[in-house]
Protein backbone atom coordinates (compact mmCIF):
# COMPACT_ATOMS: atom_id res chain seq x y z
CA UNK A 1 0.00 0.00 0.00
CA UNK A 2 2.50 2.62 0.82
CA UNK A 3 4.86 1.63 -2.21
CA UNK A 4 1.56 2.51 -4.43
CA UNK A 5 0.79 6.05 -2.79
CA UNK A 6 4.39 6.98 -3.53
CA UNK A 7 3.88 5.99 -7.30
CA UNK A 8 0.66 6.99 -7.65
CA UNK A 9 2.12 10.90 -7.55
CA UNK A 10 5.49 10.27 -9.99
CA UNK A 11 2.58 8.61 -12.21
CA UNK A 12 0.66 11.72 -12.44
CA UNK A 13 3.97 14.21 -13.22
CA UNK A 14 5.10 12.01 -16.01
CA UNK A 15 1.57 12.34 -17.24
CA UNK A 16 0.97 15.67 -17.05
CA UNK A 17 4.44 16.19 -18.35
CA UNK A 18 3.60 14.13 -21.09
CA UNK A 19 0.58 15.85 -21.94
CA UNK A 20 2.15 19.33 -21.98
CA UNK A 21 4.94 18.45 -24.68
CA UNK A 22 1.71 17.38 -27.03
CA UNK A 23 0.36 20.80 -26.85
CA UNK A 24 3.16 22.44 -27.33
CA UNK A 25 4.43 23.71 -30.85
CA UNK A 26 7.79 21.94 -32.29
CA UNK A 27 9.24 23.71 -34.78
CA UNK A 28 11.68 22.62 -37.19
CA UNK A 29 15.47 24.04 -37.28
CA UNK A 30 17.75 24.22 -40.10
CA UNK A 31 21.43 23.21 -38.30
CA UNK A 32 22.93 23.16 -41.47
CA UNK A 33 26.40 25.70 -41.39
CA UNK A 34 26.14 27.79 -44.07
CA UNK A 35 29.50 28.17 -45.98
CA UNK A 36 31.44 30.27 -48.85
CA UNK A 37 33.99 28.49 -50.64
CA UNK A 38 36.44 31.35 -51.05
CA UNK A 39 40.07 30.01 -50.21
CA UNK A 40 41.47 33.09 -48.31
CA UNK A 41 44.18 32.74 -50.39
CA UNK A 42 43.41 33.49 -53.82
CA UNK A 43 41.31 36.41 -52.01
CA UNK A 44 44.43 37.56 -50.84
CA UNK A 45 46.25 37.67 -54.29
CA UNK A 46 46.74 40.57 -56.45
CA UNK A 47 47.32 40.20 -60.11
CA UNK A 48 51.19 41.28 -61.14
CA UNK A 49 51.62 44.97 -62.19
CA UNK A 50 52.90 45.23 -65.50
CA UNK A 51 56.72 46.24 -65.73
CA UNK A 52 58.34 48.96 -66.28
CA UNK A 53 60.30 49.70 -69.61
CA UNK A 54 63.53 51.56 -68.84
CA UNK A 55 64.70 54.13 -70.99
CA UNK A 56 67.44 53.07 -73.84
CA UNK A 57 65.62 49.32 -73.77
CA UNK A 58 66.25 47.29 -77.03
CA UNK A 59 63.16 46.04 -79.17
CA UNK A 60 64.00 42.46 -77.57
CA UNK A 61 64.34 43.72 -74.15
CA UNK A 62 60.77 45.72 -74.70
CA UNK A 63 59.10 42.40 -76.48
CA UNK A 64 60.84 40.40 -73.55
CA UNK A 65 58.57 42.43 -71.08
CA UNK A 66 55.37 42.59 -73.46
CA UNK A 67 55.47 38.37 -73.24
CA UNK A 68 56.07 38.60 -69.36
CA UNK A 69 52.77 41.09 -68.98
CA UNK A 70 50.78 39.39 -71.50
CA UNK A 71 51.43 35.86 -69.36
CA UNK A 72 50.71 38.08 -65.81
CA UNK A 73 47.24 39.14 -67.40
CA UNK A 74 46.22 35.89 -68.63
CA UNK A 75 47.26 34.55 -64.92
CA UNK A 76 45.57 37.48 -63.69
CA UNK A 77 42.16 36.65 -66.13
CA UNK A 78 42.20 32.80 -64.43
CA UNK A 79 42.53 34.39 -61.01
CA UNK A 80 39.33 36.90 -61.71
CA UNK A 81 37.43 34.08 -62.98
CA UNK A 82 38.34 31.51 -60.21
CA UNK A 83 36.54 34.43 -57.82
CA UNK A 84 33.85 34.25 -60.23
CA UNK A 85 33.45 31.43 -60.34
CA UNK A 86 34.06 31.25 -55.79
CA UNK A 87 31.78 34.35 -55.39
CA UNK A 88 28.76 32.77 -57.37
CA UNK A 89 29.29 28.98 -55.63
CA UNK A 90 28.96 31.55 -52.36
CA UNK A 91 25.42 32.85 -53.84
CA UNK A 92 23.94 29.85 -54.84
CA UNK A 93 24.82 28.27 -51.35
CA UNK A 94 22.89 31.34 -49.84
CA UNK A 95 19.89 30.91 -52.33
CA UNK A 96 19.58 27.30 -51.45
CA UNK A 97 19.97 27.97 -47.59
CA UNK A 98 17.47 31.02 -48.08
CA UNK A 99 14.95 28.99 -50.05
CA UNK A 100 15.17 26.00 -47.17
CA UNK A 101 14.34 28.79 -44.56
CA UNK A 102 11.63 30.13 -46.45
CA UNK A 103 9.86 26.64 -46.90
CA UNK A 104 10.21 26.17 -43.06
CA UNK A 105 8.83 29.11 -42.15
CA UNK A 106 5.99 28.59 -45.22
CA UNK A 107 4.98 25.22 -43.21
CA UNK A 108 5.18 26.91 -39.42
CA UNK A 109 2.54 29.82 -40.63
CA UNK A 110 0.31 27.02 -42.27
CA UNK A 111 0.15 25.01 -39.04
CA UNK A 112 -3.48 26.22 -36.38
Amino acid sequence: MRLTTCFLPTLAVVAALTALTGCAPTLPVLVEPIGCPVDAAVLARRCTPPRPIADGSTYGEVLALHQLDRQALRDCAAHDQALADMIGACQRAIEAYNAKLADINRRNAERP
